[in-house]
C-alpha cells in the first residue's frame, strides 16, 4: 500500500513545496508560528518526495519521460534554496552547504533539462515550464544573503535576467502560435506569473543599492504576466485531475512576495500609487486559494487513487 502512494504521487508536488517554503517567508516578521507550521508542512511534504525518489525510482523513470516533468524537476532545488532561510537560525554553516548543494543540484537540473528536453529542439516539447530551470535559479538570489552570497547572488540574478528576457518570447509563441497544448499541460500557463516576480525579489534580496526604475519595470512586468497568467488558466481549474495543478501555487505566492517587498521599497522612496496597498494583500488571497486549491485536488487524487487500489 506505501508503494502504491508513492508510486501514485506525482513528481510536480516539488513546485507545491517551493510555494510553502515561500509562503511561510511572508509571515517571518508578523506571524513566525504561522511561518514554522508552514514550514513543517512543507518539510513533511518534501519527506514523501524524497521517500519516492528512493523506493520508487521505477515509477520517477516513467514520470521523467514526460518533458514537463522534467522542467518542473529543478522546483526540487528552488525548494531547497528558499528552505534555507529556515534553517539559518539553528545551523549557519549547515544552511550555507544546502544552499551551495541546492545550487549545484540545480545547475545540473538544467543541464539535464537541456540534454533531455531542447536537443534536439522541438517546439512541441516546450511548454511555460521552461522559466523554471533558467530563471528558478534566482531562487540562489532570494536566500543569498542569508548564507553571505550577496555578491554571486546579484551575478546570478542577472544570469536569471538574461535567461528571462530569451525564454519569453519561445513561451509566449508556443501558446499563441496555434500549436495545440494537450489538456494536462494547460495549467502551465500560470508559470507566466513566476520568473519576473522571482527577478523583482531577487532583486530587492541580493542588492543593497536598488534602482527604482528597475523595480517599477520589474513590478509592472510581474503585474501584467500574472493578469495574463490568470487569464489563460482560470478555465483550467474545473479540468479533471493533472499533477501540473502545482503551477497554481508558487507563481501566486512569488507574486505576493514581489508585489509586497515592492510596495515597501517604493513607498520607502516616497513613490505612492493608490493600487499599490491593496495589490499585495489581493494576490495573497489568490496565492492562499491556489496552495489549498492545488492542496486538495492532489489529495483527492491520492485518495481516490488509493481506494482504488
Amino acid at each position: 500500500m506505501f508503494n502504491t502512494f508513492l508510486k501514485r504521487l506525482p513528481l510536480p508536488l516539488t513546485g507545491i513545496i517551493l510555494a510553502l517554503f515561500s509562503m511561510g517567508n511572508l509571515y517571518k516578521d508578523s506571524a513566525p508560528q504561522m511561518r514554522s507550521i508552514i514550514g513543517f508542512v512543507a518539510v513533511v511534504l518534501f519527506a514523501a518526495v524524497l521517500l519516492k525518489l528512493v523506493f520508487a525510482r521505477a515509477a520517477v523513470g516513467e514520470e521523467l519521460k514526460n518533458p514537463i516533468v522534467i522542467s518542473v524537476l529543478p522546483t526540487l532545488s528552488m525548494a531547497l534554496l528558499i528552505s534555507v532561510t529556515y534553517l539559518v537560525p539553528f545551523s549557519k554553516p549547515a544552511a550555507v552547504a544546502l544552499w551551495w548543494i541546492a545550487l549545484a543540484l540545480h545547475i545540473f537540473f538544467m543541464g539535464f533539462f537541456i540534454v533531455r528536453v531542447l536537443m534536439p529542439f522541438d517546439m512541441k516539447k516546450i511548454f511555460p515550464t521552461l522559466f523554471i530551470p533558467f530563471v528558478g535559479v534566482v531562487c540562489a538570489s532570494v536566500s543569498s544573503p542569508a548564507v553571505g552570497q550577496e555578491a554571486l547572488g546579484q551575478a546570478i540574478f542577472w544570469f536569471g535576467l538574461v535567461a528571462f528576457i530569451a525564454c519569453l518570447p519561445v513561451a509566449l509563441y508556443r501558446v499563441f502560435g496555434g500549436i495545440a497544448i494537450p489538456q494536462p499541460a494547460r495549467p502551465t500557463a500560470m508559470i507566466f506569473a513566476a520568473p519576473s516576480a522571482l527577478l523583482l525579489v531577487g532583486y530587492l534580496n541580493a542588492f543593497e543599492a536598488k534602482a527604482v526604475g528597475m523595480v517599477i519595470a520589474l513590478g509592472a512586468c510581474a503585474v501584467v504576466l500574472l493578469l495574463l497568467a490568470l487569464f489563460l488558466s482560470f478555465k483550467t481549474l474545473k479540468d479533471s485531475f493533472t499533477p501540473t495543478f502545482a503551477a497554481f501555487t508558487f507563481p501566486l505566492t512569488i507574486s505576493a512576495l514581489a508585489t509586497a517587498g515592492a510596495g515597501k521599497f517604493l513607498t520607502k522612496q516616497g513613490f505612492h500609487c493608490p493600487v499599490l496597498p491593496y495589490l499585495a494583500p489581493t494576490i495573497m488571497v489568490l496565492a492562499w486559494a491556489g496552495i489549498l486549491y492545488a492542496l486538495v485536488r492532489y489529495a483527492l487524487h491520492l485518495f481516490q487513487a488509493e481506494h482504488q487500489a
